[in-house]
Formats: C-alpha cells, sequence, structure tokens
C-alpha cells in the first residue's frame, strides 16, 4: 500500500499504471483512509516511515477507536516537526531542500529512477543551502523572508496560524534565528530529531538499515578501523610483518605513480590534438541529425498506451535548442553545420537566436525586466522602460501618429524610424516596423535580422531569476511592456514558417502559449495544429489535443477536428497501419457532420472543383457557409489560410475524395448529429480579442484603428506610461483637401516641420538627460512660429 496526496491520487495511479507495461500487477485506489495517532497520546498503528518520534498512522476504512487526531492538531505538530507533506509544499522543488534526506525518503544505493542524477549530486555535495525550517511568528505571514540587512533569504512555504514552514537558506544562520517577514518577526529553529550538522546531505542513515543493530555495526568499524589487513594474517607476529611489507609496497607503488602519470599525462596531449578533428566531425554530425532524433523521441514519449496521461506543462516543454532554425535550415538544403560557417569564427550565444557580429553594441539603452508579482506556484515577470527608452517610445509614438493621421508615407517614413534605430539601435517596436517595410520591399534576410536583433535584446534583460523553460515563469501580454516581445517571436516564427522551419516553428509556438497560457493572447491554439502537421509530429498532435481537450474545448474548433483525421491520415501512409487509417475516415466523417462548410472552403483555396454531391448539399455548399455565425466562417477562414497546402497533395486529394464520399453517403443516418452541432455552431456570436489579433497578425483580419506594433490592445491593458496628447487640427473640407493635394511639397514640409519638432523636442529631453544626469528631463523649448 502507498500514501500519496489527496490531490494527486488520480494522477499517481495513472502514473504508475504507466510503467506496468506486461507484467501481471494491479495497481487500484484504495479506500482506505489515513489516520494519525500522536506518540505522546498512546501507541497504535504503524510508526511514522519519515521521522519515527513524530507518531503513528492507521489504515483503515472507518474511523478507529483510540486517541485519533483532528487535521488541525495534525497540521500544526507537523509544522513543529518541520515536516512538509503533499503536492502543495513539496512542488518541484529538490528532495533535500524538503529535507527528504533526513526523512528516510532517498536512497543512495538505488539507481535508474527519474532524477537519480541530480539527486546523486546534490548527495555528493559538501553542503546543502537550503532547508525547510519551522518557525513561529506573532500571527499570520508569507512572502519573502529577509535577514536583518534585508538580504533575500528565504520564502514562506505555509503558515497557520503563528507556525508554519519557511524554506530558507541555512549556510548563515545559527539556530534559533530571527528574521523577517511581512513586518513582523518569525523566528526559526531546528527540530529535535535533526542530526547535529543540517548543512551535511544525510546518506549515513541509510547504512544503518544494512546491519541487524547499532552495536553490531560499531563493533565491525572497530574491528576495520584496527587491522584493514587482518584478513592477510592468523598472529599479530604476521601482522607486523605484513604492515612492514606494506610500508616498503607502498613507497614503491607511490614511485611508480609518478612515473606513469608524466607518460599519461603526455600521451593524453597527443590523444587530445588528434581527437579534435573528430570532436568536430562528431557536432557536425549531431547538429544534422539533430530533428531526426528529436522525432525518434516524440514516438517513444507518445505511445498510445499512455495516450491518457497527458500534461499541459509537458505538451509545451520547449527544446531550446530547437529554436535556432539555422540547423533545420542547413539540413533541409544539404548543407553540414559548418559549411556556412567561418572557420574562425567565435562561438555565438543566446538560447533563442545567436548573436550575429554585425549587430550594434548591445549597451543599456534602458529596457529591463523584473518581477512583477507573484501567484501560488507562479511567479509574473514584465518587461520595464526607463527614462531613456520612454524618451525613444514617445518618439516613436510621434511618427507613427503621424504616419496614421497626417497621410505622411514613402521614404520618409523609413528615414524617421533608421533615426531611432541610429541611436536606440535595440527599440522594440522601431525594430518591428522596419522588419516589415523591408519585407514589403523584399529585403527578407534584413527583416529576419531585425527581429532577431529585438530577441536577442530582450533574452539580455532577463533576470537571473527567469527561467525560459519553466512553466510557471510567465509574461502578462496586458502589460503594454511585455507585448513587443510577444510581437517579435510571433513574427520570427512566421519567418521560420516562411523558410520551412517547421520544427523551429512549432517550437517558438509552444514558447508563445507557453508564455502566458491562461490568455493565449495571440492564439497559438489556431496555429500549433497545422504547425505540428507540416513538422511532421503527427502523435505530438494527438498528445496535445488530449491535454487541452477539456480546458480549451478543442472539439470545438474546426481546424483541430480536420487536423486530427489529416494526421491520422498521414501517419498511416507513413507507418502502413490499417487501424490508421480506420481512424483517418471515422475522424474526418466527424468533422464533415460538425463544420461541413470548411471542405468546400478548402477544396476553393487549392482550386479543386468539388463532385456535385457535395456541391449541391444544403449543408455543406457556399449558401450554406453564408448562413453560418460570424465566429465559425472567421475560424474557418484562418484554418483555410494557414493550411490548404498541406491538403495539396495528390495522395492525400485520393484519400479525402474516397472518405468524403462515404461521409456524405452516410448524411442520412447522422441528422441528429448535424442538427446538434447546427446549434452549438449558431453559439459562437462575435469573435474574441484574442482571436481577432491572431486574424490580424496572419492577415486575415484587417482594421484601421490597429497598428502593427499593438494589433487589437486587450481590453484590460495596464501600462506605466502612454503617448503624449497630439494637439487637434483644425476641420479641413474636402475642396481643401483636393487643392493642397495638388501642391504635394507644400503640405508635406508643414507636416515635416510640425512632425519633426515635437519628435526633436523628445530628443533633446533625452540627449539633456544623458548628458546632464539630471533626474528630470528639461521642458521643450517654445516652437517659433
Amino acid at each position: 500500500m502507498l500514501e500519496c496526496d489527496q490531490v494527486g491520487k488520480d494522477n499517481f495511479c495513472k502514473l504508475l499504471k504507466r510503467y506496468v507495461m506486461h507484467k501481471a500487477v494491479s495497481i487500484e485506489p484504495s479506500e482506505c483512509n489515513v489516520y494519525f495517532v500522536d506518540s505522546n497520546h498512546g501507541g497504535g498503528g504503524m510508526s511514522d516511515p519519515r521521522v519515527p518520534s513524530f507518531g503513528s498512522r492507521v489504515y483503515c476504512l472507518k474511523v478507529p477507536d483510540g486517541n485519533i487526531e483532528d487535521l488541525s492538531y495534525y497540521r500544526s505538530l507537523r509544522y513543529t516537526f518541520g515536516i512538509p507533506e503533499g503536492v502543495a509544499e513539496m512542488g518541484d522543488a529538490l528532495p533535500l531542500h524538503r529535507n527528504v534526506d533526513l526523512m528516510n525518503g532517498i536512497r543512495s544505493d538505488k539507481g535508474c529512477y527519474v532524477g537519480q542524477e541530480t539527486s546523486a549530486v546534490a548527495l555528493s555535495a559538501a553542503k546543502v543551502r537550503q532547508r525547510t525550517l519551522p518557525f513561529t511568528s506573532d500571527g499570520f505571514v508569507s512572502g519573502n523572508i529577509s535577514n536583518s540587512s534585508g538580504e533575500r533569504i528565504g520564502t514562506i512555504l505555509t503558515c497557520q496560524g503563528n507556525k508554519g514552514l519557511a524554506v530558507v537558506r541555512v549556510t548563515s544562520l545559527k539556530f534559533p534565528s530571527k528574521l523577517n517577514c511581512s513586518n513582523r518577526t518569525i523566528t526559526v529553529f531546528m527540530p529535535q530529531w535533526w542530526p547535529k550538522d543540517p548543512l551535511k546531505p544525510n546518506i549515513e542513515n541509510q547504512k544503518q538499515h544494512q546491519h541487524s543493530s547499532e552495536e553490531e555495526s560499531d563493533v565491525d568499524d572497530e574491528i576495520r578501523l584496527e587491522n584493514k589487513f587482518a584478513f592477510l594474517g592468523d598472529s599479530p607476529e604476521d601482522e607486523s610483518k605484513g604492515n612492514e611489507k606494506l610500508e616498503v609496497c607502498v613507497e614503491d607503488v607511490q614511485s611508480h605513480i609518478k612515473t606513469t602519470k608524466k607518460k599519461k599525462k603526455n600521451q593524453k596531449r597527443k590523444e587530445k590534438r588528434q581527437n579534435n578533428k573528430e570532436e568536430k566531425r562528431q557536432n557536425i554530425k549531431d547538429e544534422d541529425d539533430l530533428l531526426t532524433s528529436v522525432g525518434n523521441n516524440v514516438e517513444t514519449i507518445n505511445d498510445s498506451s499512455c495516450g491518457n496521461l497527458v500534461f499541459e506543462s509537458d505538451v509545451f516543454k520547449v527544446e531550446t535548442r530547437l529554436l535556432n532554425g539555422e540547423a533545420e535550415f542547413r539540413k533541409m538544403v544539404g548543407l553540414k553545420a559548418n559549411e556556412l560557417r567561418n572557420h574562425h569564427q567565435k562561438r555565438t550565444f543566446g538560447r533563442i537566436v545567436k548573436k550575429k557580429n554585425t549587430w550594434p553594441e548591445l549597451r543599456n539603452f534602458g529596457l529591463a525586466m523584473e518581477l512583477d508579482h507573484e501567484e501560488p506556484d507562479v511567479l509574473w515577470f514584465k518587461f520595464v522602460h526607463h527614462m531613456s527608452y520612454r524618451t525613444f517610445q514617445q518618439a516613436f509614438w510621434v511618427y507613427a501618429d503621424a504616419v496614421n493621421h497626417e497621410g505622411i508615407q514613402g521614404s520618409v517614413i523609413h528615414m524617421w524610424f533608421q533615426e531611432i534605430l541610429r541611436e536606440c539601435p535595440y527599440h522594440l517596436d522601431s525594430l518591428l516596423v522596419m522588419a516589415e517595410i523591408m519585407r514589403h520591399q523584399e529585403e527578407y534576410q534584413v527583416a529576419r535580422d531585425l527581429i532577431e536583433r529585438g530577441i536577442f535584446c530582450c533574452e539580455n534583460v532577463f533576470p537571473t531569476q527567469f527561467e525560459l523553460n519553466n512553466h510557471k515563469h510567465r509574461i502578462s501580454y496586458r502589460v503594454f511592456e511585455n507585448r513587443a516581445f510577444f510581437l517579435l517571436l510571433h513574427r520570427h516564427m512566421r519567418n521560420m514558417l516562411d523558410r520551412s522551419c517547421f520544427v523551429a516553428a512549432l517550437n517558438l509556438a509552444k514558447l508563445i502559449y507557453r508564455l502566458d497560457p491562461v490568455d493565449d493572447p495571440l492564439a497559438i491554439t489556431l496555429t500549433i495544429d497545422t504547425l505540428a502537421l507540416k513538422a511532421g509530429e503527427y502523435r505530438y498532435l494527438f498528445q496535445l489535443y488530449e491535454a487541452l481537450k477539456d480546458s480549451r474545448r478543442l472539439e470545438k474548433l474546426p481546424s483541430f477536428a480536420y487536423s486530427l483525421a489529416l494526421a491520422h491520415f498521414l501517419l498511416y501512409y507513413t507507418d502502413h497501419d490499417n487501424d490508421e487509417l480506420g481512424r483517418a475516415n471515422s475522424s474526418l466523417a466527424s468533422a464533415i457532420y460538425h463544420f461541413p462548410t470548411v471542405l468546400i472552403q478548402i477544396l476553393d483555396k487549392i482550386n479543386i472543383q468539388p463532385d456535385r454531391d457535395i456541391e449541391d448539399n444544403t449543408y455543406m455548399n457556399k449558401i450554406a457557409h453564408e448562413r453560418e455565425s460570424e465566429g465559425i466562417k472567421h475560424l474557418t477562414e484562418v484554418y483555410v489560410q494557414l493550411s490548404h497546402d498541406l491538403w495539396k497533395e495528390d495522395y492525400i486529394l485520393s484519400w479525402l475524395e474516397s472518405a468524403t464520399r462515404a461521409a456524405v453517403n452516410g448524411l442520412s443516418d447522422h441528422v441528429t448529429e448535424i442538427k446538434e452541432w447546427a446549434k452549438i455552431r449558431k453559439a459562437y456570436v462575435g469573435i474574441p480579442r484574442n482571436v481577432q489579433r491572431h486574424g490580424y497578425l496572419w492577415n486575415v483580419m484587417q482594421n484601421a484603428e490597429w497598428t502593427l506594433f499593438d494589433p487589437a490592445p486587450p481590453y484590460e491593458s495596464t501600462s506605466t506610461y502612454g503617448p503624449q496628447a497630439r494637439q487637434p487640427s483644425a476641420p479641413v473640407s474636402p475642396l481643401w483637401r483636393f487643392v493642397t493635394s495638388l501642391l504635394p511639397e507644400e503640405d508635406q514640409v508643414i507636416q515635416l516641420n510640425s512632425v519633426v519638432g515635437r519628435a526633436g523636442g523628445l530628443f533633446r529631453q533625452m540627449f539633456a538627460l544623458r548628458y546632464t544626469g539630471n533626474a528630470q528631463p528639461p521642458e521643450d523649448p517654445p516652437q517659433q512660429q
């Protein structure tokens, strides 16, 4: 019988069943309850295996007779003993940070388990820097813990009344010690059952269980210490002779070791020189085989026997080595890893993008990142614009406002944003706009370079506390200062998609979703299915659907309905599994019954004339599509725009024709299902804000009021500052606009003077702040009329 937290009972049972394999083992949840008996209030039950002096545990269906303690008393006593338990308190922390080594929870002589290497390294360390300690206070406390000098040394794990547990850095503490938390004083202390040195990993207690008693083990230790070679002789005389011979042998061995070390050292130098070339070749091979290895790993993880055990944090786990699309692109065009790389080029840095030598020097331009707020098990971070960066942002808003309202276009816009980038080469919004300008001018390499430069700047201001791969470290899109990073990642994802680097694009989509999974601000759920199909990650798509089908209601999205059917068929085409073909046909039939008008839109997009039976069908034709709700039509248009090229292959069209004909012939047997889903589709009234933003970024929806650097702003937007108020201009009659349009030079000069005057004032403020060191920038001088 295994005891676990009630919260994770079902998941723990599924996890155990996952490793049953073909063994005759039955794993079922037990109906027994757990009761606690204090050791001071009577016996009974089984001693707690973590700390025997803590008390006993009783497993039974009903409340037993005896001194059974209630939950509040149990929790209070557990805090006094410093024993954390449960998912909420244990979390994802290292076992030694939760005192697991002190509570008989780690065996150093066991191997081949998840986390073995991490535990082995921690046990071999000289000290454990963090421990979970009990504390007392004069009231409820939460948050960070600091010492007398104000340095943060820990955080509150849990608190009830005036007792609780805290994770504290214990390297410089003396017990008991008074610390500060939430404007209160807490006293952390070391439990009585702890060893004398709590900083040392406790692995000695594991060896004691191997002996029958402590006395026998002590006797054996004394014998071994007195004479380690006693088994070589039968008498003390033989023992002394053996020791004399041993001393002579040791001297000979030491002299021999000195001579052999020099030979080995020279030999290692020669081998190192010879192996340099082999290591380079092996690195090239590893980089070229990167995508193949990932595909094999996905197939191993996505075994059909464990398809029900899927977690959102697992399917959106980002592999940073796959974010760089250069290796994928080189493999696609048949180049080796070093053919595009200079022989004397230094190693590049960066996890999302790699730094290029052609980029300007990255200095402090006023962009930073810090912790915004904390939620239970989640840390929210935000970017911060300091005074110098705000000045450039204000000038950018002036130029953008002139483009939107005053109609200035052409090379003047190019010149303005280049001026900002000349003074601040890493201004994010200017990089976004300039990249779009370069893309329209078909300067695709320059556009990609500008986007990657902005991402590299954001990556370099990440605080050490922020972990890119941690699912609990997030960035909210509602904060204005964070949006440029999201939009840069999205544009970078599209660039990878345009270069057919589908694996890199898929991992970038995972990263964008992981940064804000609550709101999904860029509607990645409408894109990731297509990216998974293009990357060949068919099994990953099934795993993704299992993870999000309940929370995101993926079964009500037409994109996933058709993508799952196509994934089953592509898996059949590659593995020749007839079961997958059956799943593909049934999935496509369900997709047609639930979203019948999507098929006609796909065929129309790829210029395929549908059969007469399909074209005249009242559920599937274009007239039925026009009768659909606004939301369904938008979702259909988005899916067709992104995935229509997947349906162009001849073998896919052949299967689509036969499967569609079979589904249409069975429409009469599914009329009730079709009508029920017709009612469901009518509920798609309106378009959510993130879906609107998604359509704008993929050029499916247009809105003159939105901008490239802030499309479809969130309704609950927050920012620490905003653009300066724009001076309203006098109304102009249509006749006057027509007359002035005949004189573009004069009108252009007037508008340029106005805009450049406003932007120039902002730049003067920035320069004055930079060179004078004033806390506040000087006011703008009055404009000359």
